[in-house]
Parts: C-alpha cells; structure tokens; sequence
C-alpha cells in the first residue's frame, strides 16, 4: 500500500468514526470552515489539515472504496471507521512511512506559505544562475505571473548585486543544509534548477522515501517547514528572510468570523452578535472558537473559566473520549456544549 492509503488509514484511527467521510476530505484538503478549523485541533491533526489541497473529491472517494473493499474500513452511518484488519494494516504501515518531525501543515500549507517561499526561491536561483552566466533567456520554473512580477521586484530593487545576492544564499542554503541528512540534503538540491541541470520531479526523487513520490514530497515539504522555522527565528538567514512572505494566524479565520470579530471587540455579546448578522448563535459560538485558535490576543477567558476548563479537560481525560454528550453528562448543568467544544480544542492547541 502506499502512503496515501497510511495518511487516511492514520486519520481515520484520530477520527474514531465521531465525523463522516466528508469531514475527513475538509480535513486533508483544508476546507476553510469553523468546523474543519475546529476537527483540525480536536482530534489531532494539524500537522496534516491542508496537506492535500489539491486532492479532488473523487480521487478521495475511490481510495475511500479500495480500503471498504479492501476490509481495512467500514463505512456506519456517515462515519469511516478502521476493522481489525485495517488495524492491523496500520500497524504495518507505521513501520514503513511516518510523518516527519519537522512537518506541519497547519502553520505552512494551510495558508500557501511553503509554496510561495518556495516558489520564490527556487524562482530566483533559477535566475541568478543564468544571469550569472550572462544567459537571460531560459524557461521558468514557474509561470505564475505574482510569482515571477516578486523575483523581479526583488532583484531589481535588492541594495546588493546579482553576485552578492548569490553569494550570500548560496553560503545560507549551505548553512541550512548541514544540518540535514545526505539524503534530506539531496532532496532538497535535486529540486533546483540550473543552466546545467533542471530539478527533478517527486517521482523521480522517490528512490530516496520507499519509491512514493507522494511521501517525497511529504519529506521535501518538511525540509521547507523546517527552513522556514529556522530563517523566521535566526538572525543569521538575512537574505532567505526576504523570501517568506508575511502571513500571520489571523489570515487563517473565515471571512466570517472576521466580520463576527469586529462586533465582538466593541463589546457585542454573542447573542447580540447573531441578532445583529442575522445568524444562528451557534454559528456565533464557531466563530469565538476560531477566534481562540487564531487570534492570540483574542480573550476566550471570558466565555469559560478556568476551573471549568480544567473540569471539562479532567473528565475527558478521565473518559477517554471527546465525544461532546458523554462529557456532558459528567459536567455540572451550567457547564454548556460550546464551553466544552471551546475547552477541547484550546486543549489540543496546547498539547
């Protein structure tokens, strides 16, 4: 089996058949919803929530189909849930793919910060390498025009020289790169392209991660992640940090909770909030919850308090499960649905 079918097979254990099938396709391709937003943190998966953005719903249905037929996965109501056998599968499988250390979807996929660093950098080698050979005419490593309009701007305006700017990435890349494996470190320099060699695709890489050119990538994004983490919290990656786009956690909230936040900062309560937008109040309750998640200046504290938070996450603990009514019936009466939900994810955000 291939790592696509360990990805889902992994998620479907997290999930526990408390979503359906549609909640676990949100999940992978990153539905900006409060609810995939909310499932990302609640059931574990933020590293991988928008790993698979460009995944179409039937290609996920027939792999959904092939694990039913399989025997590795029923299907109960909406709900997707592991058979033994898919247990056992999956304990095989942890054996051969993993998810590295360094990936995180939610903090660099989610919001397409790895593909424009990428795309600027690797843009922008591709570029200085054939200037520096006095070559201005080759076809780019992409034609994505805000892309190519960036590397433009960026070299055209940059206070140093075409040289120094080569120079000076060259000698940071090459810091980076020490720190990896041989073969991380291969990875990352076969995707570079140059006058005198054009950078591989994932297939072709994929001798170097059990011959899966989805797993490749998976590693090849980690290294970015991990790139990217460093060049953020090191002063010594000067030129790379120009290379990151500025993007924050606020940009992640639904446009929405958005509108929901500006009624809430002048003191709206969230009953006046859903008269005012003309919304449902437990819409309301998903935007607060997003709010938490993203905006750390957002004060939550003053939906839940923290000894109910602490009773909410104790019973959990203590039961074994995040369904929502078995918590409940645990919890004093004035202890509500949303506090419980707002407690959960804050949890998970935290571990």
């Amino acid at each position: 089996m291939n790592y696509f079918s360990w990805l889902l097979l992994k998620i479907i254990k997290k999930i526990d058949g408390q979503r359906s099938s549609s909640g676990i396709f949100h999940l992978l391709t990153g539905k900006r919803s409060a609810q995939t937003i909310q499932d990302a943190f609640l059931f574990q998966c933020t590293q991988i929530v928008g790993s698979m953005k460009e995944m179409s719903r039937q290609a996920y249905e027939e792999a959904i189909r092939k694990l039913v037929i399989n025997d590795l996965v029923m299907l109960e109501k909406r709900a997707v849930i592991l058979t033994k056998n898919g247990e056992l599968k999956l304990r095989a499988l942890d054996d051969i793919f993993h998810l590295p250390k360094s990936y995180n979807a939610s903090r660099f996929e989610w919001n397409g910060l790895t593909n424009f660093f990428w795309e600027r950098l690797s843009l922008t080698i591709q570029t200085l390498s054939y200037v520096n050979i006095k070559q201005y005419t080759f076809i780019p490593v992409t034609y994505k025009m805000n892309t190519q309009r960036w590397v433009k701007s960026y070299l055209t305006h940059s206070s140093s020289t075409y040289q120094e700017i080569s120079i000076n990435l060259h000698k940071e890349i090459k810091q980076f790169l020490l720190n990896l494996s041989n073969e991380e470190a291969e990875l990352f320099v076969s995707r570079l392209t140059s006058p005198y060699k054009t950078g591989k695709t994932y297939s072709q890489l994929s001798h170097l991660y059990q011959n899966d050119p989805l797993y490749t990538k998976i590693y090849f994004h980690s290294i970015l992640h991990r790139l990217i983490h460093e060049v953020k919290s090191n002063s010594d990656y000067t030129f790379l940090k120009k290379f990151i786009p500025v993007l924050n956690n606020i940009q992640l909230l639904t446009a929405s909770a958005t509108e929901s936040k500006k009624l809430l900062d002048i003191g709206k309560t969230m009953k006046e909030v859903s008269e005012i937008r003309n919304l449902k109040e437990s819409t309301i309750e998903d935007h607060v919850i997003e709010l938490a998640l993203f905006d750390p200046l957002f004060d939550y504290e003053s939906f839940i308090s923290a000894e109910q938070m602490e009773e909410i996450i104790l019973i959990s603990n203590r039961l074994g499960t995040k369904k929502l009514r078995a918590i409940k019936e645990k919890l004093p009466c004035e202890i509500n649905y949303f506090q419980i939900r707002l407690a959960l994810t804050k949890m998970e955000e935290n571990n």
